[in-house]
């Protein structure tokens, strides 16, 4: 992908884009975000302002391809996640978005990341290993648990 991103702090206004990559993503929590407006703008306003839930929008141009979040914040640590609409996948969007967003985490001075991969999503593991992440534990037969120190 030879498209400049770029990366922002995601708005109340993302919601919208926010539930259709979540349906998009995970097809079983489809209409989550879309079935309770008010709720959800309320529980983000929350989210973003106690700072337990922090996301942040991929850009390729003026079109927004995904996100990066940070939650579970604990003794330095945050558990994180990635997420890319169908159509920007194999492009190295994740790899590029993923790499940049190390400065960001590195400013928050954070000393470790972890997340949980499941087995059957191949890419998102090889993407994860390139990324520096290693495996620390088998969750269960479905998924993996990886890590980066910084």
């Amino acid at each position: 992908m030879r498209k400049e991103i770029d990366i922002r702090k995601a708005k109340v206004y993302d919601l919208h884009f926010l539930g259709k990559l979540r349906d998009e993503v995970n097809p079983f929590l489809h209409g989550q975000y879309h079935f309770y407006p008010q709720k959800q703008k309320k529980f983000w306003n929350e989210q973003m302002a106690t700072k337990k839930y922090l996301l942040w929008i991929i850009c390729v141009g003026k079109h927004k391809a995904g996100y990066l979040q940070l939650r579970n914040f604990e003794n330095g640590s945050a558990e994180f996640g990635i997420a890319i609409l169908e159509k920007y996948r194999e492009k190295k969007l994740g790899g590029m978005a993923i790499q940049r967003f190390m400065r960001i985490v590195r400013q928050m001075k954070l000393k470790r990341l972890w997340l949980t991969v499941k087995k059957d999503n191949p890419r998102a593991m090889a993407l994860f290993e390139k990324s520096g992440f290693c495996y620390i534990a088998r969750e269960d037969d479905n998924a993996y648990h990886m890590e980066l120190i910084l």
